[in-house]
């Protein structure tokens, strides 16, 4: 807008109102059946160049992306980042699964030759609390809003108000499960004993829902120990860490460890909450999980990695991808990336599919801001 361009914004919620806070902002209060008309109204009347959006699965965001195209008008998906921390993704027509990155090794070879070198990440200070807050303060919208906003129906499974309390907890406790943790860790890893890092995602992540085969994160845990169980050297362990931001912990700490119990693995797993996840990444033998973007982080270190699902990452010569029988193998067998593969598909990604950045802090925003801006050509 400073620059000249009109922007609007549409809200489907209370929490999407509290966070805008400019002008240009739009309330959709019908339900899911009334979008596509009131959508094609909107166009119609203030025809875009560009549409943007976070995330492509959401039922509401597929029709939009629709209709958009239809009438010419350029689709642009943001998400939390193939590369993180400080990095956002911004592609055009989708991601993940749907993206156009180019999956064939020599591609990415031919098409990275004349880019820039890797950029470092930026320097910008942790936004993981902030994230705690912002998530709180959309759930306080929903709530407050909900009159207006009655027939809004959430694309996440679980209810605001648990997962509301399950963050505030998990904030307010930090400080005493770092502790714990890191205690934990460091008599575990005592002696020497070698591991590979699990990195667990969030249960209402579309990466799991719509790129793997888990109904869940309960579901990937199982199957992890068990081929562990069944295939890996006797003299490897398991570091399974949470997501950041999983209001679930005490659950998935319960079942990780339950399970391990009752296959024989209680004295080979170690399951954390808090730590620095690189630095568990850099003492590892590689890693296993299903398509986090962990995984992408892990290959700029050298680090074997196996994805259980569909990534971006997931190709011949970066990361091994594939079932069960394929992870079985892989204990005794981790494949390292290739180097100079690896620096292409990095130079590629940022020239293509991410920026520098954040959605949470002051300076994240501008500085992605400022990439979004130019990628737009504005």
């Amino acid at each position: 807008m400073a620059a000249g361009h009109q922007v609007y914004k549409i809200n489907f919620c209370g929490g999407d109102v509290f966070h805008w806070g400019q002008p240009g902002g739009h309330n959709f209060t019908g339900g899911i059946n009334d979008w596509p008309a009131w959508f094609s109204a909107f166009l119609d009347r203030r025809p875009p160049t560009d549409l943007l959006m976070i995330g492509d699965r959401r039922p509401l965001h597929q029709v939009a992306a629709l209709l958009a195209r239809l009438r010419g008008v350029r689709v642009w998906v943001f998400d939390e980042g193939y590369m993180r921390p400080h990095f956002i993704t911004m592609e055009e027509n989708g991601v993940n699964g749907y993206s156009s990155f180019p999956r064939d090794p020599e591609t990415i070879l031919t098409l990275a030759r004349d880019l820039p070198e890797v950029a470092p990440p930026p320097n910008l200070p942790p936004d993981v609390y902030q994230k705690v807050k912002d998530v709180v303060k959309h759930h306080i919208g929903n709530l407050a809003l909900l009159p207006l906003f009655r027939r809004y129906q959430t694309h996440r499974p679980s209810s605001a108000v648990r997962e509301s309390l399950g963050l505030a907890s998990r904030y307010l406790s930090r400080k005493k499960r770092r502790r714990r943790d890191e205690a934990a860790l460091k008599e575990f890893l005592s002696g020497g004993r070698k591991y590979f890092f699990v990195p667990l995602q969030l249960a209402a992540d579309t990466q799991i829902r719509h790129y793997s085969k888990f109904l869940g994160i309960k579901d990937f845990i199982a199957a992890i120990l068990a081929s562990f169980k069944r295939s890996a050297p006797p003299d490897w362990s398991l570091v399974v860490r949470s997501h950041p931001l999983d209001w679930l912990i005490r659950q998935h700490r319960r079942f990780t460890l339950n399970y391990a119990r009752a296959i024989g693995l209680s004295d080979r797993v170690c399951y954390v909450d808090e730590g620095n996840t690189n630095s568990m990444i850099v003492g590892s033998g590689g890693l296993a999980l299903i398509n986090s973007t962990t995984g992408a982080n892990a290959l700029l270190m050298g680090k074997p990695v196996f994805c259980l699902g569909q990534a971006i990452y997931g190709i011949p010569g970066l990361a091994t991808s594939g079932g069960e029988a394929g992870l079985d193998a892989f204990w005794s067998a981790p494949t390292e990336p290739r180097p100079e593969l690896c620096d292409a598909f990095i130079r590629l990604l940022q020239a293509r599919a991410v920026l520098p950045g954040n959605f949470y802090t002051a300076e994240g925003i501008a500085m992605a801001l400022e990439g979004c801006l130019n990628r737009l050509g504005v």
